[in-house]
């Protein structure tokens, strides 16, 4: 996963033509990746997930689902976006993980929503084409409440 960012004017204009890329504590933010290499936040991320900063720890959190077809929910953190960034740790096993032919992904986290210390996301689908048209519990977002540990 690779970080990059726009000054605030440019966006308000509209133009998204001139990102800054983080490329690592050395070089920091360069205006052109192609003058030096993007240095990743983390290893292992998916192309759906979420990750924002975390009011009560003031840490930057990021959920997603890790593997493909059966997939936990995982949790990596941060003191800042540019990292260092923990090893992701498990923090849910969907009940589907065990269903044959079964896709688990789009895990999120969702800070916006109430009802438990942080509200998580997940999708599931299946490799078997028939299953889509004819079983109503595989393809809608599941909600998991999350609690932390105190």
């Amino acid at each position: 996963i690779y970080a990059a960012r726009w000054p605030a004017e440019d966006v308000r204009r509209g133009d998204l033509s001139q990102p800054e890329w983080w490329a690592g504590e050395r070089l920091g933010w360069i205006p052109d990746s192609a003058s030096a290499q993007r240095w990743p936040l983390f290893e292992n991320g998916q192309s759906e997930l979420s990750l924002h900063v975390d009011q009560p720890t003031q840490r930057f959190l990021s959920v997603q689902s890790l593997g493909f077809g059966s997939a936990d929910l995982m949790m990596r953190a941060a003191p800042a976006l540019t990292g260092p960034w923990s090893a992701p740790r498990m923090v849910y096993r969907p009940p589907e993980y065990y269903r044959p032919r079964v896709m688990i992904y789009a895990a999120k986290a969702h800070p916006e929503l109430t009802g438990a210390d942080l509200v998580l996301t997940y999708a599931t689908n299946t490799f078997e084409f028939r299953e889509q048209l004819t079983d109503s519990l595989i393809y809608y977002p599941r909600f998991v409440q999350l609690t932390r540990c105190r």
